[in-house]
Formats: C-alpha cells, sequence, structure tokens
C-alpha cells in the first residue's frame, strides 16, 4: 500500500514546481470529519447511500444488521472490489468513474462522521480498519462478499454534559438510520433486510403515505384509500426504471370475467420502462412526483402546481371533493440532477414529464370504465409487502400488559356474540335472507358502478381538451 501511494506522490510530484519544502501533519478524525460535512446532510443517510451502491453494483440483496456497538452492511457486489484499492481511490479526494463506487465512498464517508469509533470495509482477501490514529490494512481469507461496518464508542469512553449528551446523540443517530431506510427505500428494485427481516419494496402505497391536502380536517372522510392502476411508461427520453419490483401479479390480457381489481400494466414491449405512475382513490391527498437514483427515493414533491395553467388544469380534471383521483409518478435521475448534498434534484419542471405520461393515464382509465362493471370490488389497499418499521410495536406490548384486566368483559362479550351468531345461522339456514342480501349487493354495485362511470366520463372528457 505504501509503494503504490510513494509512486503517486512521485508521479504527482514530478509535474509541479519545487518551491520550498518542510513538514506538516493531519489530523484524521478532523478530516474525516470535514470530508463527510461534504458528503451528506445528515449522518443518518450514509446507510441508504450503501443501498445505492448496492444497487448500482448489481448485488440482489443488502443486509443490514444493528447490534449494540456496531452497524454491519453486507452485500455482494457483481464487480470486483478490492478493499486496499478502494482505501486508494478514498484518499485521492478523486471521484470515481463507477456509480457504486461514488455511493460507497459517500456512505463510508457519512458512516466516519456518525459518531464511529471505527469502520471497516472487507473484500475477499483483504480488510481495511480506519481508527482516529489512521488506516491499516489485515489479511480476510474468511470473507465471500463484501462488508462494512461501523462501530460506536463504548459508553465509559462517552464524556456528557447536563444538556448535551453523547449518548442521546448516538441514539437519535440510530433512529435516523432506521427511519432512513424505512422512508427512503420503498422503491428498491432489490431485497433489503433490517436484523433479519425483509423490507416490502413496491411502487404501491398506502394513501396515508401520499401528501395530505393543507388546511383540511384529518379526520374527515378520506374516500376509497385504493389502488385503481399502476402504469409503467416508455418513450419519454429519461434514464430506465426498474419495474416491476414487487410481487404482485401483473395484468395479462384483459379478461372480462372475475371481480374488479386494480390494474397492474405489464412491461410494454417498445422499450424500457422510463416511468410508473400510480393513480389512487382517495381524499385529501395531493399528487406527487418522485426523483428516484439507483433504489432510494431522493425526493418527494408536489405534482400538480397551481402556477402552471395546465398542471392546474389535470389537477382540476382529477379532483370533485367527492371522488378524487390521485397521481403518484415515479421516474429516475442520474448525478448530472443532483445538487451538492446527492439527496436532493435540482429544481426543474414537471409538466413536460406528466404530459408525456397523460396518453397512458387515459388508457388506464378507459380501462377501469370496463372493468368496474365487474363484481365484486376488490381493488388493492396496501403494498403486496406492507412495510413496517423493525422492532415489537410500544401500543402491542402495552397493550398485553393491560389485557388482562379486560378479560372478564371479553368473556362476556362474546357469549352476546356468539349467541347473536348461532341465531343468525338459523335465519339464514331458512333461506329467507339470501335473495334480500342479493338484491342489497347487487344495488350497492350498480350504484358504485354508475357513480364511478360517469366520474371516469367527466375526468376522460377534461383530459382530452388537456391534449388537444
Amino acid at each position: 500500500m505504501s509503494d503504490n501511494l510513494d509512486q503517486y506522490l512521485a508521479s504527482e510530484a514530478a509535474q509541479g514546481l519545487m518551491i520550498d519544502q518542510g513538514e506538516f501533519s493531519l489530523d484524521p478524525e478532523k478530516a474525516l470529519e470535514k470530508l463527510s460535512l461534504f458528503s451528506l446532510p445528515e449522518p443518518g443517510l450514509w446507510v441508504v447511500k450503501m443501498v445505492q451502491a448496492a444497487v448500482a453494483s448489481g448485488a440482489p440483496e443488502i443486509r443490514f444488521t444493528f447490534e449494540r456497538r456496531k452497524v454491519k452492511v453486507k452485500f455482494r457486489p457483481a464487480e470486483d472490489w478490492d478493499a486496499e484499492e478502494l482505501l486508494t481511490q478514498l484518499l485521492t479526494a478523486q471521484s470515481p468513474k463507477e456509480s457504486s463506487k461514488r455511493h460507497l465512498f459517500s456512505g463510508i464517508l457519512g458512516a466516519a462522521l456518525g459518531f464511529s469509533e471505527e469502520i471497516a470495509w472487507m473484500t475477499q482477501d483483504k480488510v481495511v480498519r480506519v481508527t482516529k490514529s489512521g488506516p491499516s490494512l489485515e489479511e480476510n481469507p474468511e470473507a465471500e462478499s463484501f462488508s462494512f461496518a461501523a462501530r460506536r464508542p463504548r459508553r465509559s469512553a462517552l464524556t456528557s454534559g447536563l444538556f448535551s449528551s453523547p449518548i442521546r446523540y448516538l441514539l437519535r443517530q440510530t433512529a435516523q438510520e432506521y427511519k432512513s431506510l424505512i422512508d427512503k427505500t420503498t422503491a428498491c428494485p432489490i431485497k433489503i433486510y433490517v436484523d433479519g427481516r425483509l423490507l416490502g419494496c413496491s411502487y404501491q402505497v398506502t394513501t396515508t403515505s401520499l401528501p395530505p391536502v393543507k388546511h383540511y380536517d384529518s379526520e374527515s372522510s378520506d374516500g376509497r384509500k385504493v389502488l385503481f392502476a399502476q402504469i409503467p411508461v416508455t418513450n419519454l427520453g429519461r434514464r430506465s426504471l426498474p419495474y416491476p419490483i414487487d410481487s404482485a401479479p401483473l395484468d395479462s390480457v384483459v379478461n372480462q370475467d372475475g371481480a374488479f381489481e386494480s390494474i397492474r400494466r405489464p412491461v410494454p414491449a417498445d422499450g424500457p420502462v422510463e416511468a410508473v405512475v400510480c393513480v389512487y382513490g382517495c381524499l385529501q391527498r395531493e399528487s406527487r412526483i418522485n426523483f428516484v437514483m439507483d433504489g432510494v427515493t431522493l425526493q418527494s414533491s408536489h405534482l400538480l402546481t397551481l402556477d402552471d395553467p395546465q398542471l392546474n388544469a389535470v389537477k382540476l380534471a382529477l379532483e370533485n371533493g367527492k371522488d378524487d383521483f390521485v397521481l403518484d409518478l415515479y421516474v429516475e435521475v442520474g448525478w448530472d440532477d443532483l445538487d451538492l448534498t446527492q439527496m436532493a434534484v435540482r429544481q426543474q419542471t414537471y409538466r413536460p414529464i406528466l404530459m408525456l405520461c397523460l396518453p397512458e393515464i387515459v388508457r388506464a382509465l378507459e380501462d377501469l370504465r370496463i372493468r368496474c362493471e365487474r363484481s365484486p370490488w376488490a381493488l388493492s389497499t396496501e403494498p403486496p409487502e406492507p412495510r413496517d418499521a423493525p422492532g415489537a410495536s410500544m401500543g402491542a406490548v402495552l397493550g398485553a400488559g393491560f389485557m388482562s384486566l379486560f378479560i372478564p368483559h371479553a368473556i362476556i362479550l362474546a357469549g352476546a356474540c356468539g349467541g347473536f351468531w348461532l341465531v343468525s345461522k338459523a335465519i339464514e339456514a331458512t333461506g329467507l335472507t339470501k335473495p334480500l342480501v342479493k338484491r342489497i349487493e347487487d344495488y350497492t354495485h350498480n350504484k358504485q358502478t354508475k357513480e364511478l362511470k360517469a366520474r371516469l366520463d367527466t375526468v376522460l372528457s377534461r383530459f382530452e381538451l388537456i391534449l388537444s
């Protein structure tokens, strides 16, 4: 390692002009901290940079393990990485050509700032450890893939004041790391495991995750809360976007039989997917656009702004205060689109993207108008693999503690419900309720179908004017 560094310094010195010579020293801890300050806006974001490194390197999955004093990351990149070469490239402070390494180096520097006593990365034959005293290289014959570890300081090594506690900061950072993984990797195309638990990834989200409309009472009705359609879009002149990324079955041939289910378009045959649009039915939620890079959602913004006439026209077409449609648009971005923080997108207009997607949205709504005649309605209300924060729910723990207080009341209530169930089953056995129930179901279905068709007709007519 020292020979490579000496050769590099000699080659750089040969290109310059000798003015003077002397000695100086560097503080490795302060150097890493300064580098990290220019890398990520928050310390906990280094974990999502590791996710991006795994996705960009072609790894099929990534695993995070949160221990008491250590955070471990492990994945198997398709690229051939060497621990010593990674250190050399990191020390040169030059941005590597490979996107995976750019993400990786940002993650390493972010972890170095994040209250870590030691960071280390391992490849198939070597281990690099970096502490306050500098880097060291060791042999590692047992490793089978790339892994990274950030070790926290011992509690005895933490000095705290009355109001400023390093332990509190350490806990807050761990919470930020968890939250970053939960919030920013929903559209990741590879499997993510946190402490052995798989995080579900999908372009579909629960409607409560969409941005709320301002100045509305959150306790008011929020509509159907369903996914109507998931639409991949091609030929936008943008970067390709992985699709599909969840386990939900995609549509094949349009079948007029069966239940009315959410439309999930298959991969188009005319090119790679460059955008994904999800159409929801819900109230008090705003349409949004999500900028994704290598499996991480960097930024989500309101899509239909009032200052753009065309976007405002789309907003008025989708909303009526009773049966609103909400759009959730995903597009991929590259390094040139990012600001200096690497976690936000430079300002750009959304209208060209949406206008190119609008014809596909219209075709999906026309398909919805045909399918809504099916019975029963079985529209999706949540992603195929719901995403929850790892760990036990505090509410469940507290609920278990107080359950014994309500057991006698639960027994009495169960007895009353059981008696009602027996009576209802006796009436059902006579067959008197079947025609009545069938008429009620048919009436409800016909009413829902008529209302949805009328609403879709209005939206489609307005979209026709926008596209003309």
